[in-house]
């Protein structure tokens, strides 16, 4: 019955369903927070262990690989010059501290605390980056094998054959990070 009401009415009910669209709309800004439900989403974690599948491990199978490096593209870093030495200056500072075995203990508890990690998951994580032969160069130098390694992945992944070497990098903003410390 009020079906028929309204199919027989076409423009009312349009105004009405707009009406109620604007008035939800106001509803909603003007709903204080404190009206909405506490919900609290699940927590989940997951924690597994494989023996053999240390961080070490996976690097000697994989071989170098530079994940960490920062890419930009040459026009960036030239229109950004000072900002990318000084970036450069920062990871250097860090790396030196890291590496600094005096700061073991506590570059365990930073890495610990920060990625929610156990203590001795950390202190591996940490040996790892600190390795003088895997590990975290030293004042940031360039890896070339770690790059090849790199390049050699995204190859595999393109399809196609590497470009040579020199196109991808420009090591001048390094020397300038290094030349200022």
């Amino acid at each position: 019955m009020i079906s028929k009401f309204f199919i027989e009415r076409p423009v009312l009910a349009n105004v009405l369903a707009v009406l109620m669209v604007v008035i939800g709309a106001v509803a909603l800004f003007r709903l204080a927070v404190a009206q909405y439900p506490n919900v609290v989403p699940p927590t989940i974690s997951v924690t597994t262990r494989y023996p053999g599948a240390s961080a070490r491990a996976v690097v000697d199978t994989v071989g170098p690989y530079l994940g960490t490096v920062p890419y930009v593209l040459r026009s960036w870093a030239k229109a950004n010059a000072d900002t990318l030495v000084g970036y450069l200056a920062g990871c250097i500072e860090g790396l030196r501290w890291i590496l600094d075995p005096a700061n073991k203990a506590d570059a365990i508890k930073l890495v610990g605390e920060r990625l929610d990690v156990p203590t001795d998951i950390a202190a591996e994580m940490v040996a790892a980056a600190t390795d003088p032969v895997r590990g975290l160069a030293k004042d940031a130098t360039f890896d070339l094998e770690g790059f090849k390694t790199v390049l050699k992945l995204r190859a595999g992944f393109e399809g196609r054959t590497p470009a040579p070497l020199e196109k991808y990098f420009d090591l001048s903003f390094h020397r300038r990070a290094i030349a200022g410390l």
